[in-house]
Formats: C-alpha cells, sequence, structure tokens
C-alpha cells in the first residue's frame, strides 16, 4: 500500500523522458477499433519504474486519458496521475458517501490524484478528481503531464 508521503516522492521524482516523447506517445490503433493508445516506459536513476500512456477515443469528442502510473518492485500498477478530457461525469465517491457537496462535476476537464485514502478503501488509488483549467485537449494534456 502506497502513503500520501510515497506518493508524493514517486511524483516528484525526477523521470528522464526522451526527447522524442511527443512521436513515442502519439496513440496508436490498436485492436480495439473505439481507441487509440500508446504507452511509453521510464526507468530512474533510483531504479523505479513508471509508465506515461494515453488513450483517446475515436468516436467521442474530448474523450481521452493522458496518465502516469508507478511499477512497484512486484508490478504491481499504480496510477498516481490522470488528466481526462471533458467528455462525461466525474463522481468522487467517498466524498458523495460522505454527503459533502460538490462531489461530482460534467463537462469540464479533471485531474485524477492518487490518494491513501481511496485505496484504503478499496477505491481506485486515483478515484479523487478536480476540475481543471490546465489543458483543454489532449496534446496540451500531454505537455501538462511531462512539464508536471
Amino acid at each position: 500500500m502506497l502513503s500520501d508521503n510515497q506518493i508524493a516522492e514517486l511524483l516528484d521524482e525526477k523521470k528522464p523522458v526522451p526527447k522524442s516523447w511527443r512521436s513515442k506517445l502519439l496513440p496508436k490503433k490498436k485492436n480495439n477499433a473505439f481507441h487509440k493508445e500508446r504507452e511509453l516506459k521510464i526507468k530512474t536513476e533510483s531504479g523505479n519504474r513508471f509508465i506515461l500512456f494515453v488513450r483517446e477515443n475515436l468516436g467521442l469528442a474530448n474523450d481521452f486519458t493522458v496518465g502516469i502510473r508507478f511499477v512497484s518492485a512486484t508490478g504491481v500498477n499504480y496510477c498516481l496521475r490522470r488528466y481526462n478530457g471533458n467528455s462525461h461525469k466525474h463522481t468522487n465517491h467517498l466524498e458523495r458517501m460522505n454527503g459533502e457537496v460538490n462531489q461530482s462535476f460534467a463537462g469540464e476537464f479533471h485531474i485524477h490524484y492518487a490518494t491513501e485514502r481511496y485505496l484504503k478503501c478499496r477505491k481506485r488509488i486515483d478515484g479523487y478528481a478536480e476540475p481543471t483549467n490546465q489543458f483543454s485537449s489532449l496534446q496540451t494534456a500531454l505537455d501538462s503531464i511531462v512539464a508536471d
């Protein structure tokens, strides 16, 4: 299980992205005719392994995900951050269960954050999200995640 401190350290760790990262992350059609996908594996100086990934829906505008996963020494993948398009509604389930206001939003670009509390509650580690104006397309989301 990852703690919030470990998640922050993993996100802060310098990740050597090749100069050709744009072409390596250009989504390609796979067996699924409705999506294009691509992954870029990264290994840090400390030996940690990460995967930058992109998925794009071919039939729905602004339905995309750009993210980064940490691959543990045992091979478990933890999605640390996801930058999503504005094509769908998002609900923060733990906040909804607690009766908090503004736990859902629709039609907004948003960023999913890995949190220890979602993992402890057996929810997706990156189930919590917040609306953002940091990006407005797949390309600007890619620029943002690489810059972050």
